[in-house]
């Protein structure tokens, strides 16, 4: 997405946005998250709820927008986008399943 769509991300955060630059942005689409999530495995979002593979598309599509009143839904979703980032980046991931999920989408 490059330096424009980080600025527009920045923007679209608000000032407590968690960029710290505009290097650039990465977009994964609730369908990929749930990739991601097969190689490692749940993740504990820390409020009592269990991000997984098979959870992942209805959560972040549907329900964080019935179950949280609006004004938490941005905190809700840069918490998760931590915490798969995080889960990915610690190389704890099966490997395999890492390529898979992202085997054609980068």
């Amino acid at each position: 997405m490059g330096h424009r769509g980080a600025r527009l991300a920045r923007g679209r955060g608000g000032p407590d946005c968690c960029l710290e630059s505009d290097d650039g942005v990465v977009l994964i689409d609730p369908v990929s998250v749930s990739y991601l999530l097969a190689a490692t495995g749940p993740l504990d979002l820390g409020d009592g709820e269990t991000l997984t593979a098979d959870t992942a598309v209805a959560l972040l599509l549907h329900d964080v927008y019935v179950r949280l009143p609006v004004d938490r839904q941005d905190a809700f979703f840069a918490d998760a986008a931590r915490r798969i980032f995080d889960a990915v980046a610690s190389g704890e991931a099966d490997s395999a399943l890492l390529a898979r999920a992202l085997g054609g989408k980068v």
